[in-house]
């Protein structure tokens, strides 16, 4: 049985989130965030991945650096001067490798799944309040306060392009990822204190360079 390989380059546009029903203060409200992801990828195919021909199957490792972030802002509904609204920011730096099965149709089609592993390296905060500048803040490092490394959930499908010719293809695609860890550290401080995840969903695109055994003999390689 012939198999095939694929390189890829790729990066990410996202919608991201840390999720938790227990944030610091009862009127505290996350915002729309994003973040973005690049890097490469590297499949196998478990036989010829021939287009428009038969379905086809494989597994893909891929490795991202990517940004997470997250936005939240506090106002106390009885302060009506609103003399104690701040808002405040958290991100994430850290890098990420899915190992995610896909399965593709005959025309290019492909839903994909799988685990991902967390390597954080960075995190820091922002704090701003317009009544309370001197407790502003920008860039602290907070990384003590998280887990290193996590897990996380990982599914998407979109769609492989012919480019040029048969082997070079453009990858267009939507991709989600759900943590399976809390992120966070407990310190034993925080009564009640519950879980916070990280998500991530959006969309994908890649430059694909596709590599079939069958193609190599037939030119006499």
């Amino acid at each position: 049985m012939a198999q095939s390989w694929q390189f890829g380059v790729k990066g990410t546009f996202n919608f991201n989130w840390l999720l938790n029903n227990n944030l610091a203060l009862e009127n505290m409200t996350d915002k729309m965030s994003f973040g973005y992801s690049q890097g490469a990828s590297i499949g196998f195919n478990l036989h010829e991945d021939n287009y428009y021909n038969r379905p086809c199957y494989g597994f893909y490792l891929e490795y991202y650096y990517e940004s997470h972030n997250q936005s939240y802002a506090y106002c106390n509904p009885v302060d009506t001067l609103n003399l104690n609204c701040f808002s405040s920011a958290v991100h994430i730096n850290m890098s990420t490798i899915p190992l995610l099965f896909r399965a593709k149709t005959e025309s290019g089609l492909y839903c994909e799944m799988g685990p991902q592993l967390n390597l954080i390296e960075t995190v820091t905060s922002d704090y701003y309040s317009n009544n309370n500048p001197e407790l502003n803040y920008k860039g602290k490092n907070t990384i003590s306060t998280y887990n290193k490394t996590t897990f996380s959930f990982v599914f998407g499908a979109g769609i492989e392009s012919k480019l040029v010719g048969n082997d070079w293809l453009i990858e267009t695609g939507v991709r989600g990822s759900y943590g399976l860890q809390d992120v966070k550290l407990n310190s034993g401080v925080t009564v009640n204190k519950s879980k916070t995840t990280l998500a991530d969903a959006g969309v994908l695109i890649g430059l694909i360079y596709k590599l079939n055994y069958y193609h190599i003999k037939r030119r006499g390689h």
